[in-house]
């Protein structure tokens, strides 16, 4: 694939930028002398590389971009997100990612649709969700600088945040960086926290002993699909949180000591 640096003359071929001047989006405002001068958080980029890097056909990496306590956006492997992609066509190795809007966060949907970079991602909608998703290919750094944008659009963060990442492969629970991977968005909605004890054990439980079940593999990508939605539902309301915790979190928690013997 090309370089993010080898915007012109090209075929789709790994770089976001050749698609920019197919949408209608001028790149050369973040290209001086065929220089790249755009911004992206320190260290994003080494991550998306090492996940591009460590990528196998069957393994699902996945890059957690994490303020404080809070997992603001997951950079996938590409063919994790195969179905919301245009033709369940992806790259490989290539990094993707994938925005759902629910009623309650409509407003950074509204945001979100301010860029204009929005124009390249595939768009899919089911009642009370809309689904936003872009495969990035095999370009770090564009991937890196569009993430970026979307972080401070979405999620008001700036250039001068410290913004940690971890790089895991959710098919075998290993990690790359860090051994309690990203994801449980609905305990980390629940708790309020993503180093909360709760969720840390709840991570390693997945690590430890659902990843190495037959269904494992299957029921986590089908869990990091369609688990933010509820996520969003449930972080903002005190019932759905008390529910959450008594029905879906707390049973959880005995299952990973039962199992975890």
């Amino acid at each position: 694939g090309a370089s993010a640096t080898n915007h012109q003359n090209c075929e789709f071929c790994g770089s976001l930028f050749v698609r920019y001047e197919g949408a209608g989006i001028s790149p050369n405002e973040i290209f001086t002398d065929n220089s790249f001068t755009g911004f992206s958080f320190p260290g994003l980029s080494d991550h998306l590389q090492m996940n591009l890097a460590s990528q196998t056909p069957n393994s699902f990496m996945v890059t957690d971009v994490i303020k404080g306590n809070e997992v603001l956006l997951q950079i996938v492997q590409s063919s994790g997100i195969a179905n919301m992609l245009p033709g369940g066509n992806f790259s490989f190795p290539g990094v993707a990612i994938h925005l759902p809007f629910v009623e309650n966060t409509k407003q950074n949907e509204i945001k979100f649709k301010s860029l204009e970079e929005h124009k390249l991602f595939n768009f899919s909608s089911s009642p009370g969700l809309n689904d936003y998703a872009i495969d990035y290919g095999n370009d770090s750094l564009g991937a890196a600088y569009l993430s970026s944008k979307i972080l401070q659009t979405l999620f008001n963060c700036n250039e001068s945040d410290v913004l940690t990442f971890k790089t895991s492969n959710y098919d075998d629970g290993s990690a790359n960086t860090n051994t309690n991977g990203g994801g449980c968005f609905i305990a980390t909605a629940t708790m309020g926290d993503y180093d909360h004890p709760d969720v840390v054990r709840l991570r390693r439980f997945r690590d430890a002993w659902i990843l190495k079940q037959t269904w494992g593999n299957d029921f986590v990508k089908w869990y990091y699909k369609n688990g933010q939605k509820p996520a969003e539902i449930i972080r903002d309301n005190k019932l759905l949180k008390l529910i959450s915790y008594l029905f879906i979190v707390k049973p959880l928690l005995v299952l990973s000591r039962i199992f975890s013997k």
